[in-house]
């Protein structure tokens, strides 16, 4: 509404009031009213103190309001500034205000901006809606969320045009159920929107609605609230929902119990977790052993044993022990049981894993039998084992006096290419004792290189090849390398050693070749 007389009317205000524009860098005066013309002080921006200087800058160049209080000719003043368009600000000076409620005004404004702040830090967007015009306005923040630029302009029209088309009839109709005079006006639900990029984001909104009247003349006169993007922590929460799914999911197909209870100083705590083994194998029900702890599936004597395995679980962090379960129907059920002590959510807990020991101890029992019936046919054998090792022995010395009287050079190796035996015409001819051969590479130390001088690969080593395909072979042309880097030329027979069929080595046999 006009005010055909609002010029006059400030003229004539009690309340001192000047309009000064920001001319360069000084403020100019451009208009004071009777009051502050009979009021003298802060006529004279040069005059100003400044804090009043600096608040003006700020009005004039933000266009933000501010407050401040001020000293002049010996009076305490409340001074407002006011922005108006052109860099032009009022100033409103209100003499002999108290200073509690300046510094009451002080605290708010602190309380605003700290309030600000924190909005700002955690990305959370405000709105205020007009639930009779749909007028909505919101912040950058809430642009933000939504994908629009900073300074976009939406009605609430448009804010439901920005969600996922399954989101749209479920939030209007939460944000009706608020704005409802009948209803809480309490607002708290999530949804998505889509970006103008295609992106689809998920949105955490709160708020609560205004209301003036009474009863039938009752309306919803505001409705205001905070958005805030959840996408990346719902991301986060439904890995984990469905990380805490496949965990589950393990426990439950596992044939083993599985029972995890906090310890406590007073001892074990009500079941946190259990699978359906645990279930099955005791015979309550899962609501009855989420009550239960581990003391109620022991009896006495298990129960006393329990706190010398507590102990030692504390000390060494894992324990395994026997023990006798008790199921409701009273059945004992022996168990073998691997304890360790974790850490769930800050507190000691123990995670337990209970094996039925009863086909172990059956087991254990046929294998006792079986042991006795070997050990008795172990004995009536022994004679003829023992007859049998003097024969191999008998055997293994005349093989040794055969080798140590060769004039060639044998030696054995295994299926890495290690010499296993090499007798002493070898270490001669090699110039390398028995010892240093034993455990050693021959490749890489007697045939490492051709007569040419260059690498001898060992994938193309004959002596290698026996003990790929097991085929023999006769070598005349090359050379085997001395301990004092001189190498002699030599001819030589590899054959494949077996043992129960299968190829385990080789032997060779070789001599120096007449040059």
């Amino acid at each position: 509404m006009d005010l055909p007389h609002a010029d006059a009317l400030v003229h004539r205000l009690p309340v001192p009031v000047r309009v000064f524009a920001l001319d360069g860098d000084a403020p100019r005066l451009r208009y004071a009213n009777t009051a502050a013309e009979a009021f003298g002080a802060l006529g004279d921006p040069r005059a100003w103190p400044d804090d009043l200087a600096r608040a003006f800058e700020e009005a004039a160049m933000n266009g933000v309001s501010r407050e401040v209080r001020v000293q002049a000719n010996g009076a305490d003043l409340h001074v407002r500034l006011l922005p108006f368009a052109d860099q032009t600000v009022a100033l409103v000076i209100e003499p002999g205000e108290g200073a509690a409620l300046l510094d009451a005004r002080a605290s708010l404004s602190a309380s605003e901006e700290r309030l600000r702040l924190a909005t700002e830090s955690a990305g959370i967007g405000t709105w205020d809606l007009d639930p009779a015009t749909g007028h909505l306005f919101w912040d950058a923040r809430c642009n933000a969320a939504f994908g629009l630029a900073p300074d976009a302009s939406v009605d609430y029209e448009g804010f439901l045009n920005l969600l996922h088309p399954e989101d749209r009839d479920r939030t209007d109709a939460i944000v009706q159920a608020s704005t409802d005079p009948g209803g809480s006006g309490e607002y708290d639900t999530a949804y998505r929107v889509i970006w103008p990029s295609g992106e689809i984001r998920w949105i955490h909104a709160r708020g609560r609605a205004l209301f003036a009247g009474e009863g039938n003349d009752r309306v919803a006169t505001r409705f205001l609230g905070t958005v805030r993007d959840i996408t990346e922590e719902r991301a986060a929460a439904m890995a984990t929902q469905a990380a805490q799914a496949r965990t589950r999911a393990l426990l439950d197909a596992a044939s083993d119990v599985i029972l995890v209870y906090p310890l406590g100083p007073d001892g074990p705590g009500v079941f946190s977790d259990f699978n359906d083994a645990a279930v099955a194998t005791y015979g309550y029900t899962a609501e009855e052993l989420a009550e239960m702890s581990l003391p109620d599936l022991l009896g006495p004597s298990g129960a006393r044993r329990l706190s010398t395995v507590l102990s030692d679980l504390v000390n060494e962090r894992e324990v395994r022990y026997d023990i006798v379960h008790r199921a409701k129907d009273g059945r004992r059920i022996p168990v073998e049981t691997t304890a360790r002590l974790i850490e769930l959510d800050g507190e000691l807990a123990v995670l337990s894993i209970s094996r039925d020991g009863s086909e172990r101890r059956t087991f254990l029992r046929e294998l006792a039998r079986v042991n006795n019936a070997l050990e008795q046919r172990v004995a009536e054998r022994t004679g003829a084992l023992e007859e049998r090792e003097r024969a191999i022995k008998r055997l293994s010395i005349q093989l040794q006096s055969i080798l140590d009287a060769a004039g060639d050079g044998i030696y054995g190796l295994d299926l890495d290419g290690r010499t296993t035996f090499m007798n002493p015409a070898a270490a001669v001819l090699t110039g390398w004792r028995v010892d240093e051969c034993v455990g050693v590479s021959q490749h890489d130390q007697i045939h490492h290189h051709r007569a040419d001088g260059s690498a001898y690969p060992r994938e193309e080593c004959p002596i290698h090849a026996v003990m790929q395909d097991g085929h023999a072979r006769t070598v005349t042309d090359e050379v085997f390398w001395r301990k004092d880097g001189t190498s002699f030329p030599v001819e030589y027979v590899s054959t494949p050693l077996y043992e129960d069929g299968e190829i385990m080595g080789s032997v060779v046999v070789f001599r120096p070749r007449p040059e």
